[in-house]
């Protein structure tokens, strides 16, 4: 009996094999193509579903679009902008990075490509011949940005065919993707028609009123009236979003939504801490409602262990399962009230624990060049905060002022000129939710665009004179957004590293809890001290007229 000989696949084959891993059913595309349009930074998304998604489905955004040179090549596997090198592979800040999405979709289904980007005079679209053929780049009508439209999924491989439910059943399944992934991009827009009737509109939340729109149209008023906050991190890690108590328990678990750094995902272990946050309290059979988000470390999270990115494996899961437990945990302990829309808020998380300063025990950290005569001593006690700038301190007899938002400047210009070194850019971390910056006017807004953009920063218009910007300084800890925006907009613009230092340092957060104060004022003494900056020239002793003086108070 011969064995059978070992012969080179066909591409086509290959291609619709591969395509197995990707596209499982019309959700498995919607989500590709969303990821796509959030990767290239758009702010409007809509989805058009017929017959379940089986016959057509389009998603169309007004991201950054794809150049016409570079659209066939889009449709190729492992051909991605998202990765350059190994190196970000153990990083990825992108929810894209296969490169396989759209030559999957192609290789089972009739897909139709146009796309303009801002510097073309016109669209470009592209449909492949659905047989290993690239087709043929034409002119067509389009604004900025991308539509991909999908026809007769797995037409050409009816035993796949086979295997999709419903039309109905397939509607709900993208339906529930499509509310999972907008509670992870609070600034963008989505649209969602089925049978060309409207089924959704979530708004973007720019201000607080559309927030809770969006909060009502993704979860319902029920769970939008009753859910409690949840809003815990530590030096690595923050959960955040909404949790609701046990008298909104279902019997069902479609109202579970979990994300990783922007990424929807599924994780037995995390599911398994928020059910064990309830306690006894869950009646028998009913399943717990919450919508939250982790934001971690890009280093701390591999993302590329499940062909469809569903599943993330963390380096410490112990730690993140405690930290959701307990997040969730307090949460429910809290009397219930108005949610505080903690989805719009900018987050908190940063590759720094926060920042801040309170009644501590500080401990001295040298400086290796020079003495630190003035700096503060050992069992110092944190006094107050003047003007949101200065810090009072005792140290025995003496009352010391620090200038912190001068020293913080100090250190982060330091540190961003330093990186700048090897580069002409301003390295950067990806925020899940911009910081909005409202300009004077137009022209204001162009030019602070353009300087933050010249400094290798993300951003992009919200109208004429509102801009989104969706990156800062990878050197940057926690910052207050609003204050953040504020700084930015005052300002006549920030043509240098230095001058975006001071908007920056302006809007560092403070927060109010003791325990994270002593590691607020360890770290930026040491990153001082890396920087080769002293503190003494931000460092003042006083006596208690003086301080009288400043705070305006007299003794009784």
């Amino acid at each position: 009996m011969s064995s059978a000989r070992i012969r080179q696949l066909s591409e086509t084959l290959i291609n619709q094999i591969a395509a197995g891993e990707v596209v499982e059913r019309p959700m498995s595309i919607v989500k590709e193509l969303v990821e796509n349009s959030l990767d290239a930074e758009a702010t409007r998304i809509e989805v058009e579903i017929e017959d379940g998604g089986i016959r057509r489905l389009l998603v169309r955004d007004n991201g950054r679009g794809i150049p016409a040179d570079q659209m066939s090549l889009a449709l190729q596997r492992h051909c991605t902008s998202k990765l350059q090198s190994i190196d970000q592979l153990g990083r990825l800040v992108s929810l894209g990075f296969r490169g396989e999405a759209l030559a999957a979709i192609a290789a089972v289904s009739d897909l139709t490509l146009s796309s303009r980007t801002a510097e073309d005079p016109h669209a470009w679209q592209l449909a492949p011949d659905g047989r290993g053929g690239a087709g043929t780049v034409a002119p067509t009508a389009h604004p900025q940005g991308t539509s991909i439209e999908v026809r007769d999924l797995f037409a050409r491989l009816p035993a796949r065919r086979r295997f999709l439910r419903q039309p109905q059943t397939e509607w709900l399944h993208v339906l529930q993707l499509l509310r999972r992934m907008a509670f992870c991009a609070p600034l963008v827009s989505f649209s969602v028609f089925n049978e060309g009737q409207r089924a959704l509109t979530v708004p973007a939340a720019v201000d607080e009123v559309s927030a809770a729109r969006r909060l009502r149209a993704l979860f319902g008023s029920e769970f939008a009236a009753a859910a409690r906050d949840v809003d815990t991190a530590n030096e690595r890690l923050r959960v955040f979003g909404y949790v609701a108590g046990p008298e909104l328990a279902r019997s069902q678990h479609d109202l579970q939504m979990l994300a990783v750094n922007g990424r929807v995902i599924r994780d037995r272990q995390l599911a398994h801490a928020i059910r064990l946050a309830y306690e006894d309290a869950l009646p028998e059979g009913r399943h717990p409602c919450y919508a939250l988000q982790l934001e971690i470390r890009p280093e701390d999270v591999d993302v590329n262990v499940h062909p469809g990115k569903l599943e993330v494996r963390f380096r410490d899961l112990r730690e993140v399962h405690d930290l959701v437990h307990s997040a969730v945990r307090t949460a429910l302990r809290t009397a219930p009230e108005t949610p505080s829309l903690v989805s719009y808020r900018p987050p908190a998380f940063a590759a720094q624990p926060t920042l801040g300063l309170g009644s501590v025990q500080a401990r001295e950290t040298s400086h290796p060049t020079s003495p630190r005569r003035d700096a503060p001593d050992p069992e110092t006690e944190w006094l107050t905060l003047l003007a949101e700038r200065y810090a009072v301190l005792r140290e025995g007899q003496s009352l010391v002022l620090v200038d912190l938002i001068g020293f913080v400047q100090r250190v982060l210009a330091a540190r961003m000129r330093s990186e700048m070194q090897a580069s002409t850019s301003v390295p950067s971390r990806p925020l899940l939710f911009p910081v909005r910056i409202e300009c004077a006017d137009e022209a204001a807004a162009q030019r602070l665009g353009a300087d933050l953009q010249a400094l290798g920063l993300t951003l992009n218009p919200l109208g004429p004179k509102t801009l989104a910007l969706r990156a800062l300084p990878r050197v940057v800890p926690d910052v207050d957004a609003e204050r953040l925006g504020r700084a930015l907009a005052a300002g006549s613009g920030v043509g240098t590293s230095d001058d975006l230092a001071v908007a920056l340092a302006a809007a560092v957060t403070i927060p109010g809890l003791a325990n994270d104060r002593a590691a607020w004022w360890q770290r930026w003494l040491a990153q001082a001290s890396e920087a080769g900056i002293a503190p003494e020239p931000f460092i003042r002793r006083l006596d208690a007229a003086a301080l009288d003086q400043l705070t305006g108070r007299r003794d009784g």
